[in-house]
Order: C-alpha cells, then structure tokens, then sequence
C-alpha cells in the first residue's frame, strides 16, 4: 500500500512463442502475455486492450471465429462510478494494418496517435455487461507509393455480456462493428480497410458477433454451444475478389471437472468461410484440451 493506493505487478508468460522442430525436441520459447503494474486507478504495461471483455469471452477450446481480443501497451485509468458501474479510459499501442490492391496485408508501422478507449462496465448479481468504444487513426506514410501520405479516423463498437440463468447457466454474448476495428477482432483476420496503388486510404465496415451457452449437466458435467459470425464489407473497386468476405463457426464443448480448478474437455468445430468471388471452404475439427489451474 501506498500514498497514491494499492501498487501491483503481474508477469505471465506461455510457451506459445517460436517453436523448434518435431523431429527431435519440440521445444517452444516462452512468450511474454501480460507484463503491467497498477497504482491506484492506473494500469501501465502490456494487457488485454481495454476494448475486449474477457468476462463474456465465449467458452471454447479454440478461439472462436468471431471475437474481440488484443494484448498490447497502453495505459489506463479506471474510476468507479457507483458500486455497480465503472468507467475506464485507456490510450493503447497503434498499429494500422491495410489491404492493397493484390490482396496483400500492409502494415506501414509509422502511427503517431495512439488508440483512444472508452469502456463502460455494469456489475449485478446476474452477470455483467460492457459497452466499449474505439478511435483510432489509420496512417500511412509512404508504405505504398513513396512519399504519399495518408490518414483516416476510423472507430468502433462492442456491446458484450456475461448473464446468468437458472440452474447457474451461463450466456455469454458480443456485438461489434465499426471501420476501424480490424486488429481488435478475430486475430486480425480482417484488416482496418484498403490502400490503393496511390497510397489512398479507404476504411472498410467490419461486423460480428457471437452468442456462447454454457450448461450445467450436473455437479461435474457441462455443455457449452457457441455460434459465431463475422463480416467485412470490402471495396472491391480498391482490393481483389479474392479475399474473404464472411466466416462463421459453430462449437460443442463437452467438459468434466472431476477435481478442483481441473477440466478436462473436448470439442467438435465446425467452420466455414467464403471468398468475396463466391468460393467457400468448411473445416470440421475435434479438440482435446486438459486444464489445471494455480
């Protein structure tokens, strides 16, 4: 404890970094997740971005097809409204990403402006709910053509929830869109917008959502069933029909908890995709996953 309030620290790595060879040792490097202090109402360092609401994260084994997560530097200030209800204000790392005219990710890497975040948190004894707001500037400096320079704002936003039903069911959902949320979503599957051959920018209309239902079979049992969806309204003037213009996924996690803080799960997932030239693909997965947590 000190003068300005509560100081706290929190280091977390994974071991999804680079991976070596199957061959012989299957090593993997660490990876640093979240690396951050707080004092007080401010949250310094690298986390979950301020848009994201892990409370209503759907509960899969994989990441699901539609969902807002990124973990980046920021800073953030949170202050507490009333007992039920916070506010947080957050400025995070910028990082524009562009579709050109081949197809072909762009990220010029020269932003100036960092991210603005604008989150609202509601707490019951029924669940929770979020609504988060983005602005950002999507920038170029010459990636394309050489000494072009070109900006746009752009922004978004994200209504998620985390309620509970009878029996302690559990409905987890989320709604977004915006033209600028490209690298907030799905793991940056969708880029902020386009650039074209003269170093013009042109922002692109991103949506999705999803919807996660978590059934309590009995005491050491539980169902869950999630459906996602996520769309991007693509100039086809500026970027070819090659590039994906939809995708949904369907998951069916069965999980048993035997042991305290112990699940083990498995899941059957299905996902389709289609290209804005009308091809599509499907895939049809099956995950096991075991988790202990400590």
């Amino acid at each position: 404890m000190t003068e300005l309030g509560f100081l706290k620290t929190l280091i977390e790595i994974d071991f999804k970094g680079s991976a070596g060879n199957e061959r012989v040792n299957n090593s993997h490097n660490p990876r640093m997740r979240h690396g951050y202090a707080q004092l007080g109402n401010f949250t310094i360092g690298q986390t979950e971005s301020t848009f994201a609401n892990l409370l209503a994260w759907p509960d899969t084994i994989p990441d699901a097809i539609a969902y807002v997560s990124n973990r980046q530097a920021q800073v953030r200030w949170t202050h507490k409204l009333d007992k039920d209800t916070s506010l947080l204000l957050s400025l995070e790392n910028p990082e524009t990403t562009l579709t050109n005219s081949s197809g072909t990710r762009v990220t010029p890497a020269d932003d100036r402006v960092p991210d603005l975040v604008v989150k609202t948190l509601w707490y019951s004894d029924r669940g929770s709910l979020a609504l988060s707001g983005l602005l950002r500037e999507i920038r170029s400096d010459g990636a394309v053509a050489g000494g072009v320079e070109d900006s746009e704002m752009g922004g978004g936003l994200y209504f998620s929830g985390r309620l509970k039903t009878e029996g302690g069911n559990m409905v987890r959902f989320g709604l977004a869109g915006g033209n600028a949320i490209g690298r907030y979503a799905s793991n940056n599957s969708f880029n902020d917008g386009s650039i074209d051959a003269n170093g013009n920018i042109k922002l692109h209309m991103m949506y999705l959502g999803y919807l996660s239902y978590q059934h309590w079979l009995n005491d050491q049992w539980r169902l869950a069933a999630t459906a996602t969806h996520i769309q991007s309204d693509n100039d086809l003037d500026r970027v070819p029909d090659s590039i994906v213009e939809h995708a949904q996924s369907f998951h069916l996690r069965l999980s048993w908890l035997p042991l305290l803080r112990t699940n083990f799960s498995v899941e059957y997932a299905h996902v389709r995709s289609e290209l804005e030239n009308g091809l599509d693909g499907e895939q049809n997965r099956l995950h096991f996953s075991v988790l202990y947590r400590f």
